[in-house]
């Protein structure tokens, strides 16, 4: 997940707006280099946020996490993005473009015959191997699944075409293409909400380029202190990983001791980082009351965060990665870019909201 670099590096103070949480303690975080990815246009747009100020009190100096002593309230007209809504069976309608309508001429999409698919759902719309394809000129839910090329962007010449030789990662499939001119942190999805190809060496997480690692080498190819994070499995089993953020995965608590929790939480130089904090318990489910602590943190379990309305009861809500490739949003909803610090919107990391 990224951030764009904070042009007050080592301040004291933290920001977060919308459906913010608190930063919490530092776990070792050295060495770590910013990360990012683009906000999911395809359903309704939040408001503008309202700023919040915190004062910080971490560990300080390079590298430190500011804590927080309690989370930014979201804005009463966003309470509607995270309120509870029954979970239905969601059928995808095969609908034709309506006769007569002036809607061309189409951009080339590639084949449009594949299985339905709702676009919004990324790499979790389509069997791995796949990627889901918005129908031009249809609802923002209907889409096409087109199969991959299954090239590996972990192994070099697996796209022998001089012409095509980079691989690239486009939703949860890849394809052999021309290398693009897109550098690390740029925003990789076009106005179709289709991938574009970055630069060597990295891959678009359906936000913005990121750094490309190999799960199964050592070293990967990530900085010092980054883990690789694999998603064989989410594109259909060519060998790929992306890399993450120090030091534990806020997904899945990984990298924590037993007792803890791991929430993405932002050093005093604007990056983004894991960060482990006490947890009693197993942690309060989806959707279940919470509150922040006093020395920060929130209760709620591992791979949730504790967000809520101003002066109203605070819930529990899944966090998900953009692409869909760690933490796919639970059936019938989608995730959404919707947390942001100080230096500017967290990318690549959003929170689930109901899909409609």
């Amino acid at each position: 997940m990224h951030t764009p670099p904070n042009p007050r590096a080592g301040a004291l103070v933290t920001v977060f707006t919308l459906l913010a949480v608190a930063a919490f303690p530092a776990c070792k975080d050295e060495n770590v280099k910013p990360s990012s990815g683009a906000p999911d246009t395809s359903g309704p747009t939040p408001p503008p946020l309202e700023a919040g100020m915190a004062p910080g009190g971490g560990t300080g100096g390079e590298g430190g996490v500011m804590a927080q002593d309690a989370a930014t309230d979201i804005i009463p007209e966003l309470d509607r993005y995270v309120a509870d809504m029954p979970i239905v069976d969601v059928q995808i309608p095969d609908v034709p473009i309506a006769p007569g309508l002036d809607v061309g001429p189409f951009p080339d999409v590639g084949p449009l015959d594949g299985e339905n698919c709702d676009p919004r759902l990324h790499a979790a719309a389509c069997p791995p191997g796949n990627f889901c394809v918005h129908v031009p000129g249809q609802r923002v839910y209907i889409g096409r699944c087109q199969a991959g090329d299954q090239c590996s962007p972990a192994t070099p010449g697996s796209c022998p075409d001089p012409a095509r030789p980079y691989c690239h990662l486009r939703g949860g499939a890849t394809f052999c293409m021309a290398e693009g001119v897109l550098e690390e942190a740029e925003d990789c999805v076009d106005e179709l909400e289709i991938p574009q190809p970055c630069e060597a060496g990295l891959l678009c997480n359906n936000s913005v380029c990121q750094a490309a690692c190999d799960p199964a080498a050592e070293p990967t190819g990530c900085a010092a202190a980054w883990r690789c994070e694999d998603i064989s499995a989410a594109i259909g089993g060519p060998r790929t990983g992306l890399c993450q953020p120090p030091a534990c995965d806020w997904f899945t608590g990984r990298g924590c001791e037993a007792g803890e929790k791991c929430a993405y939480s932002i050093r005093n130089d604007g990056r983004v980082v894991g960060s482990c904090t006490a947890l009693e318990g197993q942690g309060n489910a989806h959707a279940a009351p919470c509150s922040i602590g006093a020395g920060g943190g929130d209760n709620c379990a591992n791979g949730l965060v504790c967000v809520g309305p101003p002066d109203g009861q605070r819930v529990c809500r899944h966090l998900c990665d953009t692409g869909g490739y760690q933490a796919p949003c639970p059936e019938a909803m989608r995730c959404v870019e919707a947390l942001a610090t100080r230096g500017g919107p967290v990318r690549g990391l959003g929170i689930c909201i109901t899909n409609q």
